[in-house]
């Protein structure tokens, strides 16, 4: 039918529109006259004239001029006049799609609802045998779509037009839906709302405004009296009035708030303020739902366990109604002192903090949130609560801070539980802190004393006892025996220098060693030295010892338990400095020195450093604090470099290699001199700056790279799995501080895209579970929902609402 359509063009090179249809009716089509078919040739019998001015004006026409000329519309019975009208107008065929009413009335003046209906029938006729949806089809399932919007559903014009298109896959004139909601708003079927356009239901207010049989008993319960009182004004049975309140309640499902919070309502313990609050709605319109509903019996507080569009005064005056609150962790929690405490606690205690502090943060908390006074606290009771709270990590002078212990994973607690595989004695947590500072920066452990605290909250190993801050015990030995062996061990030794070898081997604190020493260990002190009455060692042991000591260095465990084998009492007889060093050793320690090494230190730097490459191989003798103390001062000085996990390439094969410390030294100082201070950074994002060095040339992994910015001084050092983030300065940093950068510096949609970022800026990939966890003790705020990371709630509330 499109090739008979295409005829009409020829109205306007001068064709009469009823010469044309009779063409199109008789069957002729463009192409006809185009090839000159035999029906054409037919057609120059009967009228040569017609045939000549045809087959002259075809040339003429090109393809776009055919298709859509308003002349078609004749084709759909509008009178050649009314197209002439259209064209005086300066419309065109494609126009006519979006012509409302009220165009066609600015256009021509007056009331044209009669034209305009004659236009818009032509047109759907023409678009229907090309193929295309014509405007009755359009209106028609927007009609459909209205009527299928539940009761305060709100749409958008620009969301009717895109669901319009999407169901018939062809463009829409936002004027024809524009036109379409403009006359429904006029007809009373969509009412406006503060979001668009909504169906126009019939609401409860409207209901009571209408007069009704017994509308005055419904009014009566509404304000709340009881069947009895209202049988008693109207002087009827009290079941008349069950029945005539029944009556009228049976005929009101239709009402927009009873479809739209009747399974609500009916689910739910709701009281008169809350409801109407939350859903700004009049007292009326609860009570009426009270009647004709049955409440729910689950608390509302539920409400925000499952996924919600709340804003953040619905969440308060749920929380309110239910005495809770959600805590830092973004957990609802019922409002008790030490839910509060915790809250409070998270909030101002990431530092040192004592009782008296804590209980002016925690009242203005109170007042902050407009919470009871009865919830206030003093000195005692928050007392109280820090020796039961979860998350208190405490110091010295009862001071304590904020501490998630959850934090620690299971690598992190047995590496804690390996430093605690000591030789029998008494120590203070003070060595453990000294002696392995990377992991307490790792655990983010500030002190002996929070050290002590944390081994107290979960360590179980066997024969390890934590007495009073910060000793604790290895093999149940009291503080007088470990002493007295102690005694044994060393003597004779003044006074002043054993108290300083235990702390420097064991962390007990000298100046109270010395007084303890004199208080309940006098017996032992003669002249300010510590004497022990020894047995003679016969030539036979001494050759025995010598057999036995033919290394240069012992754990006394390892010594003690070959010796023990042959003498069962061996440590006893034997291992004291009076025997040992007889025979060229020494005690240092859990270790037996041969005596031509000033330290264990020593010994330890020139073992490392003799060697071209050094691995610990998981040798008693490596697995120490002081060898750890040794090996970081070396690393510290560029003496060795990490190269993998636990070996080690010493200055000894460097300087064969003719790598100079100069090099790495200038390396180190040319990369941190490419960056800010308090700029985080790796190795990765300086190369992408254009960072380069000659000692990139050398052939090592960038791990080797890491470890030589490591050592200095001015960085401080995150280490994931898939490399170091470093940043100058001087106070510690962690992974959740590295987090807060990126989310105060980019504003990403996605935990994901935080992750791409990082492996595309930073060369690094990031634990994302343990990126939630983190993110879940802190400030920031992580929505599961959207799987994005806010450096705070407030602004997660900011962006969904």
């Amino acid at each position: 039918m499109e090739q008979e359509l295409d005829l009409y063009v020829l109205c306007e090179h001068g064709f009469s529109v009823n010469i044309i249809k009779k063409l199109v009716k008789e069957g002729y089509t463009w192409k006809d006259f185009k090839n000159n078919s035999e029906k054409a040739i037919k057609l120059k019998e009967n009228k040569p004239a017609l045939l000549k001015k045809i087959s002259d004006v075809i040339p003429l026409v090109d393809m776009s001029e055919r298709e859509n000329t308003l002349f078609q519309l004749a084709h759909g019975d509008l009178s050649q006049n009314n197209i002439k009208t259209l064209i005086d107008l300066k419309l065109r065929y494609q126009d006519i799609k979006s012509l409302t009413l009220d165009k066609l009335g600015e256009m021509l003046g007056g009331n044209r609802q009669s034209l305009y209906n004659k236009i818009k029938k032509a047109y759907d006729s023409i678009e229907t045998i090309k193929g295309n949806v014509p405007i009755f089809l359009i209106e028609s399932k927007m009609y459909e779509i209205i009527e299928a919007l539940a009761p305060k559903q709100d749409f958008t014009s620009l969301e009717l037009k895109q669901t319009i298109e999407e169901t018939f896959q062809e463009s829409v004139e936002m004027g024809l839906v524009e036109d379409f909601l403009k006359k429904n708003l006029n007809s009373g079927l969509l009412i406006d709302s503060v979001n668009g356009y909504r169906k126009k239901y019939k609401t409860i207010i409207d209901f009571l405004e209408e007069d009704f049989l017994n509308k005055d008993i419904l009014l009566f319960r509404m304000e709340g009296l009881t069947l009895r009182k209202i049988a008693e004004k109207k002087n009827i049975s009290r079941q008349a009035v069950s029945n005539k309140e029944r009556r009228i309640l049976s005929r009101v499902d239709h009402l927009e708030e009873v479809i739209h919070y009747k399974k609500l309502f009916q689910s739910y313990d709701w009281n008169e303020e809350l409801f109407c609050g939350l859903y700004n709605e009049p007292i009326d319109v609860y009570r009426f739902l009270n009647l004709k509903l049955r409440k729910g019996s689950v608390s509302p507080l539920s409400l925000l366990d499952a996924e919600n569009n709340f804003n953040e005064t619905q969440i308060e005056l749920i929380l309110k109604d239910s005495e809770a609150f959600i805590d830092y962790k973004g957990e609802i929690r019922p409002i008790t002192k030490l839910s509060i405490f915790e809250d409070v606690l998270f909030y101002n205690a990431k530092s040192l903090k004592s009782d008296e502090r804590m209980v002016e943060y925690y009242n203005q908390y109170l007042e902050d949130k407009g919470l009871d006074t009865n919830l206030q606290v003093d000195v005692i009771s928050v007392r109280g609560m820090s020796e039961r709270c979860p998350f208190v990590i405490r110091s010295k002078s009862n001071n304590y801070r904020y501490y998630n212990f959850e934090d620690l994973d299971s690598t992190q607690i047995k590496k804690l539980e390996a430093l605690l595989s000591l030789s029998p004695g008494v120590y203070s947590t003070v060595k453990l802190f000294c002696e392995n500072q990377e992991f307490m920066e790792e655990l983010d452990i500030r002190n002996e004393h929070e050290l002590h605290n944390l081994y107290k909250r979960f360590s179980n190993v066997a024969g390890v006892a934590f007495n009073r801050m910060p000793e604790f015990t290895v093999s149940n030995l009291s503080k007088n025996e470990f002493l007295i062996k102690l005694f044994h061990e060393q003597a004779p030794m003044s006074v002043d220098e054993f108290v300083i070898y235990v702390e420097e081997n064991y962390g007990l604190r000298a100046n109270s060693l010395h007084s303890y020493i004199h208080m309940f260990l006098d017996e032992y002190v003669h002249e300010n030295t510590i004497r022990v009455e020894y047995h003679d060692i016969l030539e036979s042991e001494k050759e025995f010892l010598k057999e036995l000591l033919v290394n240069d260095i012992y754990t006394v465990d390892q010594l003690n338990e070959v010796g023990s084998l042959i003498v069962p009492e061996f440590h006893d007889k034997f291992l004291n400095n009076m025997i040992l060093s007889k025979l060229g050793f020494n005690l240092k320690g859990k270790y037996v020195l041969r005596d031509s090494f000033d330290s264990i230190d020593g010994y330890f730097t020139e073992y490392i450093l003799k060697k071209d490459y050094f691995s610990r191989d998981g040798l008693d003798i490596y697995n120490s604090s002081s060898f750890n103390q040794a090996l970081y001062g070396l690393e510290k000085k560029l003496d060795v470099i990490k190269i993998e996990k636990d070996l080690y390439i010493t200055k000894k094969k460097l300087l064969q290699a003719e790598v100079p410390k100069s090099l790495l030294l200038d390396f180190r100082e040319k990369a941190l001199s490419s960056v800010q201070r308090n700029q985080f950074f790796t190795l990765y994002s300086l190369q992408q700056a254009g960072f380069s060095h000659e000692a990139e040339n050398l052939g090592f992994e960038d791990f080797f790279y890491d470890r030589v910015i490591w050592t200095s001084d001015d960085v401080r050092t995150i280490q994931l799995s898939s490399g170091y983030i470093f940043i100058k300065k001087q106070s510690e940093v962690s992974l959740k501080d590295f987090i807060k950068y990126l989310i105060k510096n980019e504003n990403f949609s996605h935990i994901n895209e935080m992750n791409e970022y990082t492996e595309m800026f930073y060369g690094i990939s990031l634990d994302l579970s343990r990126v939630i966890s983190i993110v879940n003790n802190s400030d920031m705020y992580y929505s599961q929902e959207l799987s994005k990371i806010f450096i705070n709630k407030n602004t997660f509330f900011e962006e969904i609402y």
